[in-house]
C-alpha cells in the first residue's frame, strides 16, 4: 500500500501543472494550463538528446486557419532562435481538435522539443515558446527556465551529476538499478521501475527523508528506450 501511494505521488510530480511565466521577449497570453513532463517548479531539469514534452491548453482567441510554434532560448539577455523542425507545425500536434480552429474553441496541444547537443551539459537558459497564427499574431506564449543534464544511455551507462540543494546521483544500467549518492555516501539502490518511469522521482533516504533525482523521461525498467 505504501509503495502504491508513493507511485501516485510520482505521477503527481511528473504530470502536475508547471509554474511558467508570461513571455518577456515576445508578446502573448499564457495558456490556461501548461505542463512540462517531469517538472512542476522550474528551473526544469531536461536531459540532453531527449524530447522535452510540453502540454498546453488554451482557448482560441479568434478564428485561426493554421498555427506554428516558435522557440527562443535566452542566453542571458541574448535571444537565440531554436529550430523545432517538424515540431513547429502546431496543427499536427493538437490532441483534441484540428485546424482550422474557431474562436472560443478549447485547444489541447503537445510540443516535443528535442534538446540538441549544442546546449552543453550544465547550461542554464530561459526558453520562450510562442504559438502564432497564419498572420504571425500570438496565440499563447510561455517562458520557463531550464537546465541541461547528460542523458543516461546504454552506451553511457554511468552518469554522475548534481545540482544545488540536491543529492548527487549516478545511473548504472548494467544491474538495472539507480544508485543514489548523497553527501559522499550511498543511501540505497532504487530499481528504475520504482521511479514509475517518470522524468523526476523521489529516492528514499535511510533516515526517512527524500530528495529529488533526475532520470531520463524515456527511462524504462529494462534499461532500454521506448
Amino acid at each position: 500500500m505504501k509503495f502504491f501511494i508513493v507511485l501516485l505521488g510520482f505521477a503527481a510530480v511528473a504530470y502536475g501543472q508547471t509554474n511558467v511565466h508570461r513571455c518577456v521577449g515576445t508578446a502573448g497570453p499564457l495558456p490556461t494550463r501548461t505542463t512540462i513532463e517531469g517538472c512542476t517548479n522550474p528551473p526544469c531539469d531536461l536531459p540532453q538528446l531527449r524530447n522535452a514534452v510540453i502540454h498546453m491548453s488554451f482557448t482560441a482567441p479568434r478564428n485561426i486557419r493554421t498555427m506554428r510554434t516558435l522557440a527562443t532560448a535566452f542566453l542571458g539577455a541574448v535571444p537565440v532562435p531554436y529550430n523545432l523542425g517538424d515540431a513547429a507545425n502546431t496543427c499536427n500536434f493538437l490532441t483534441n481538435t484540428r485546424c482550422p480552429v474557431n474562436n472560443g474553441v478549447n485547444v489541447d496541444y503537445t510540443l516535443r522539443m528535442f534538446i540538441e547537443s549544442f546546449f552543453p551539459v550544465g547550461t542554464a537558459v530561459t526558453v520562450e515558446m510562442r504559438v502564432v497564427d497564419e498572420n504571425n499574431n500570438s496565440v499563447v506564449c510561455v517562458r520557463v527556465p531550464i537546465r541541461i543534464w547528460l542523458a543516461c544511455t546504454a552506451a553511457n551507462p554511468e552518469v554522475l551529476g548534481s545540482s544545488p540543494g540536491r543529492a548527487k546521483f549516478s545511473y548504472n544500467l548494467s544491474d538495472k538499478k539507480v544508485s543514489v549518492i548523497a553527501e559522499s555516501w550511498e543511501v540505497g539502490n532504487v530499481p528504475p521501475s520504482y521511479l514509475a518511469r517518470k522524468a523526476i522521482g523521489l529516492a528514499p533516504f535511510e533516515n526517512g527523508n527524500s530528495r529529488r533525482i533526475v532520470v531520463p523521461p524515456d527511462f524504462m525498467s529494462d534499461g532500454n528506450r521506448k
